[in-house]
């Protein structure tokens, strides 16, 4: 039987999928102006805020959306 996905599950789940798109696209923008410190700053920020999503069904792992929230902002 399938898990009933909560409203306040689906926003946290765009909201973080358009700051990470965000993200992205500053360090796109930070490799083309060969930023490197802030470009690699970015591409770790963005992988660590990607891997709770990543490793949710092997280790039960829950960060709260305000922690997220806060480490892409």
């Amino acid at each position: 039987m399938g898990r009933i996905i909560l409203p306040q599950e689906i926003i946290h789940k765009r909201l973080a999928i358009i700051l990470q798109g965000i993200l992205a696209i500053g360090a796109g923008l930070a490799f083309w102006e060969q930023l490197w410190l802030t470009a690699s700053t970015t591409v770790a920020i963005i992988l660590i805020t990607m891997s709770p999503f990543v490793m949710k069904n092997r280790f039960q792992v829950f960060i709260p959306p305000e922690f997220e929230c806060l480490a892409t902002s």
